[in-house]
């Protein structure tokens, strides 16, 4: 397997890991004070007891009718264990349909007792733990593509047909609906908070860049915003404000005008923050507080929105790929610094990934430092990181064999750090692929 390493290994130490930021002319911001990240904040009127957020990290572990199995149950009493703040709990769909594997999550009626045994679960190991559920519909991902509007990009990409038809407005006002359904289904099963998934070219996230649909959901920014806002306000009005309302949104493609959201005609993908910025300002009207900001598309661009330890195509030092994030978020940050961002990308730096997380929060670019890779390969990373102790023998070493396992239709887990359960799962894969 090529992958070009770019030589992470050489950053032994956090001043070998600056030296390397300098080399590159890259601004990415550094503290060894890991107090700030053992703060208190408040959320949407909840209080968190510290600033660690772990991410949405889908393991393909669901039954096949959309509810927890016991792996997933376990998965998550495990992260509720490590002391973590928040948990941002993976991708559930609305809908059947919505689905992008016969084993994601998926929250209905009948599925609902295993959600809220899940809730109980993960409470149980820590009362004062915060739940966020990422509700999501994937749109052109899912099992049968469902379409809001044509990109020949992302068509040519995954291998699509020409001349697929569109979802209707009526089948996207249904669609709004299931977010609704769902989200008072998480309310009653004890969620904490509500993620209206809008990223990484999923259904909501797509129609942002709906540039070319006629109808109620295409063309200007009012028509390809409408189907995000409205179920965003009407998850306000459903759930009420005892709960935390977010989004993990990607407001910038890193894709060429007409097929990403977040630049401009002619300027050949650049970034443009200006309808990033309108739309924050509508949603945080409509009641959202928290924000985990992400860039790109990976089925776009091989980790563009979590770097990896090697050149993924994207032709850039993986450094400089977190630095876009960074840089994203910190615009959003200040032109809206009243709500609430969390750091993501971090995994990428290791054992040194806290010394950054504190770095962007000590400069005001995020308030909460977010962790997903990290997070599978050491559930008790919280502790680590407030004791000094995580290390290259304990920490994600990026090597994205997780996503290597899950992108090739397995439940995913870290051959690094759990090779009992996950190595030959890995090992089944890769022969499979040669």
């Amino acid at each position: 397997m090529d992958r070009n390493c770019f030589d992470f290994w050489r950053f032994h130490t956090l001043d070998e890991l600056k030296e390397a930021i300098a080399e590159l002319g890259l601004s990415i911001p550094v503290s060894t004070d890991m107090s700030l990240l053992a703060k208190e904040k408040v959320v949407g009127g909840q209080k968190l007891k510290n600033s660690l957020v772990i991410h949405p990290l889908e393991a393909a572990d669901g039954l096949e009718s959309g509810a927890p199995s016991q792996t997933t149950m376990e998965r998550y009493e495990k992260f509720a264990a490590s002391g973590v703040a928040m948990i941002w709990m993976e991708a559930v769909a609305v809908s059947a349909d919505g689905r992008s594997s016969n084993h994601e999550l998926y929250l209905s009626k009948e599925t609902f007792a295993g959600f809220k045994e899940l809730c109980d679960r993960i409470h149980a190991k820590g009362k004062d733990i915060k739940i966020i559920i990422q509700l999501t519909h994937s749109g052109r991902f899912s099992l049968s593509p469902k379409l809001v509007h044509n990109s020949k990009m992302l068509d040519e990409r995954l291998g699509l047909p020409e001349g697929l038809p569109l979802l209707s407005d009526d089948e996207l006002d249904k669609i709004a609906d299931d977010f609704i359904v769902a989200a008072r289904l998480a309310k009653e099963a004890g969620f904490d908070g509500i993620d209206i998934k809008t990223c990484h070219q999923y259904l909501l996230s797509e129609a942002l860049s709906a540039y070319d649909r006629p109808g109620r959901y295409g063309g200007s920014y009012e028509n390809r915003t409408a189907l995000f806002r409205n179920i965003v306000r009407d998850t306000a009005k459903e759930v009420g404000s005892g709960m935390i309302l977010s989004t993990r949104t990607a407001l910038y493609d890193h894709m060429p005008y007409p097929y990403g959201f977040g630049t401009k005609e002619g300027e050949n993908g650049a970034f443009c923050p200006d309808e990033g910025i309108r739309l924050l300002k509508d949603i945080k009207e409509l009641g959202v507080t928290l924000i985990s900001s992400s860039v790109g598309c990976h089925y776009v661009d091989n980790g563009i929105n979590h770097p990896f330890n090697y050149d993924t195509g994207l032709n850039e030092h993986p450094l400089v790929t977190l630095e876009r994030l960074i840089k994203v978020t910190e615009t959003f940050k200040k032109a809206m610094p009243e709500l609430t961002f969390v750091s993501a990308g971090m995994s990428y730096l290791q054992h040194l990934a806290p010394f950054v997380s504190a770095g962007v929060v000590e400069s005001g670019i995020s308030d909460l430092a977010g962790f997903g890779r990290l997070a599978l390969a050491n559930p008790h990373f919280v502790e680590d990181i407030m004791n000094g102790t995580l290390s290259p023998r304990n920490a994600c070493i990026a090597c994205g064999q997780c996503l290597t396992i899950l992108a090739a239709g397995h439940t995913a887990g870290c051959p690094v750090r759990d090779p009992e359960h996950y190595r030959a799962v890995l090992q089944e894969v890769l022969n499979g692929k040669k």
